[in-house]
């Protein structure tokens, strides 16, 4: 006997970009919780939605974007927002190339 299960649906535009949506249901087939991860086919960017309730809003929304320089380098942004789009976190990391 189980108590949940996750079913995930993934979709792939003709131009790269993919869209999983992972969601927990209960054994009686509910939604529990949701998350969506977007990427865009070039893998510059990157978008996790986390519907941790299950209400149908993501209350943690995760941004990841790669930024490409000339010389070989590239900043790296991570930025994390609630549900009201309130910055929580951003970091930048540098990575010399």
């Amino acid at each position: 006997v189980f108590d949940f299960f996750v079913t995930a649906t993934v979709t792939e535009l003709l131009n790269g970009d993919k869209t999983i949506v992972e969601e927990k249901k209960s054994r009686n087939g509910d939604i529990i919780a949701t998350q969506m991860t977007q990427t865009r086919a070039d893998g510059l960017w990157r978008q996790v939605s986390i519907d941790a309730d299950g209400d149908g809003t993501a209350e943690i929304v995760q941004i990841e974007e790669t930024i490409l320089h000339v010389a070989g380098s590239r900043d790296v942004v991570i930025t994390v927002k609630n549900a009201n789009a309130d910055l929580l976190e951003e970091t930048s990391t540098f990575i010399d190339g």
